[in-house]
């Protein structure tokens, strides 16, 4: 797609790699068991933090326009990266490939694969988002794309369990609710919005930070 702005063409924006790290936590249960005194049973096992039986990313990762066709994007060089472990990363997706949409969805589906519930306890952004350029006017291109973007991140189907952000900040939501069942999966929402309004000369790449979504076993 192009578009002209006094003579130039404007490029197609592309959202470098982006990182979504899962990091687990595992609160002990424990008990007494009195049997003439007290002994107290606790575990050294995290069972979250296995990538073959705990709670990992899963499947294949998706990324479309939000468009009337929701459209794929999945042409190299852009696509949805890989989900695996506990690390989604490598989302390359074009930010102005279509009249008709203003915003790039990405999900990916994160398992809970043991026999315990994993408490959602907070989702943050490791900084703002950050635009970069080349050549004479580098600066103001990168200003004002990045002014229009706005990144939003939900874990699940509950709405307030999401974090905002944009060029300004980063965001943490530490009053999230949502649960992973015991051998049940989440779906991770990433939507990428940006003022397709904003103008520049030269190619800006947009970067988004690190992502935590961060569970143990209780929540405190």
């Amino acid at each position: 797609m192009e578009k002209k702005s006094n003579g130039k063409v404007i490029a197609v924006f592309a959202l470098a790699i982006a990182v979504l790290a899962l990091s687990v936590g595992f609160a002990a249960f424990s008990d007494d068991l009195t049997i003439n005194g007290t002994a107290k049973a606790t575990s050294n096992v995290n069972p979250f933090d296995d990538s073959t039986n705990g709670l990992a990313y899963a499947g294949t990762p998706e990324c479309h326009l939000t468009n009337a066709s929701s459209t794929v994007i999945n042409t190299s060089p852009y696509g949805p990266g890989t989900a695996t472990g506990d690390t989604w990363n490598g989302i390359n997706v074009p930010l102005t490939p279509d009249e008709n949409a203003d915003s790039v969805t990405c999900t990916a589906t994160v398992q809970n694969k043991t026999s315990y519930p994993a408490e959602l306890t907070s989702i943050s952004a490791g900084g703002p988002v950050t635009c970069s350029s080349t050549g004479n006017n580098a600066s103001t291109n990168s200003t004002n794309i990045c002014s229009g973007v706005t990144v939003e991140v939900q874990v699940g189907a509950n709405a307030a369990d999401k974090i905002t952000f944009g060029a300004a900040n980063g965001a943490t939501n530490n009053s999230t609710t949502g649960t992973i069942a015991a051998n049940g999966s989440a779906t991770v929402t990433v939507t990428i919005s940006y003022d397709k309004t904003k103008a520049a000369d030269a190619d800006v790449t947009v970067t988004i930070p690190t992502i935590t979504h961060h569970y143990e076993s209780v929540r405190s």
